[in-house]
């Protein structure tokens, strides 16, 4: 049993687990979480009145971020080494079967690809270091997903996600365009050739495993950002459905 005050780190709650986060915090216990499908803005608010009601903390925290490679990309435009950021490409490829593609979360409602996109729409964000000024997205069948983000000065950031590959591995690729260089993340260039009779296979390295440490090591940063930020992606995300819905561009703060 977590002694009262300690704080709960729930990395992939599922929906049933919404209704322990809200009990804990209105026990007294700071909550920190990671974004999930079900995470929606509705869902956020009841946290959040749980939290106020039991004088707890309440952190949205997106793991992707955690990710060695995304961490060097930001590392590299903090540094100054890529000018100011004025495109981020993001492609996401998975297999329909995919604990990480939208039906793998139960969500089936309305919306619910691009909540699943969420985490990388944050990372875009985080890139970029804004919130878009407008949002122009194209879904089809449920499976993929094209959002182009355009940001004040002229920045831009295209991301796509297709949940049609068969059964096995995916492909990720993100790159970063900035004024004076560029820094890439690609599946290509992190797969080892694997040599065992017939045709090579490629073999991707995985970087994911290590965030619950790196999430874990830095709670204070965490709590102090608290939710904000994640409602900023929850208004991009909400952007993203309205324009689909529409077939025009749409402004976060019109949704």
């Amino acid at each position: 049993m977590t002694a009262r005050g300690d704080p709960v780190l729930l990395l992939e709650p599922r929906p049933a687990e919404a209704a322990f986060a809200a009990a804990r915090l209105a026990a007294g216990q700071d909550v920190l979480l990671t974004p999930r499908p079900w995470l929606s803005a509705a869902a956020l608010d009841r946290l959040e009145r749980a939290a106020r009601a039991g004088g707890a903390r309440l952190a949205v925290v997106n793991p992707e971020r955690a990710r060695p490679s995304r961490r060097l990309l930001r590392q590299q435009i903090e540094s100054g080494h890529l000018g100011r950021p004025g495109l981020v490409r993001l492609h996401r490829w998975l297999p329909v079967a995919s604990p990480e593609a939208p039906a793998g979360d139960g969500a089936g409602a309305a919306g619910a690809l691009p909540l699943a996109c969420a985490p990388d729409l944050d990372v875009a964000l985080w890139l970029m270091g804004a919130l878009p000024d407008v949002v122009y997205a194209v879904e089809r069948d449920g499976q993929t997903l094209l959002v182009h983000l355009g940001f004040p000065g002229g920045g831009m950031a295209l991301l796509d996600y297709a949940a049609a590959l068969p059964p096995g591995d995916g492909y990720e690729a993100l790159s970063v365009i900035g004024a004076t260089g560029a820094a890439y993340a690609d599946d290509h260039h992190n797969s080892q050739l694997l040599f065992r009779g017939g045709h090579p296979a490629a073999l991707r390295v995985d970087e994911r495993g290590w965030e619950a440490e790196v999430l874990a090591g830095d709670l204070a940063a965490a709590f102090d950002a608290g939710i904000a930020g994640w409602r900023g992606v929850l208004a991009v995300a909400g952007a993203v459905c309205a324009s689909i819905a529409s077939g025009r561009a749409c402004a976060p703060e019109d949704v």
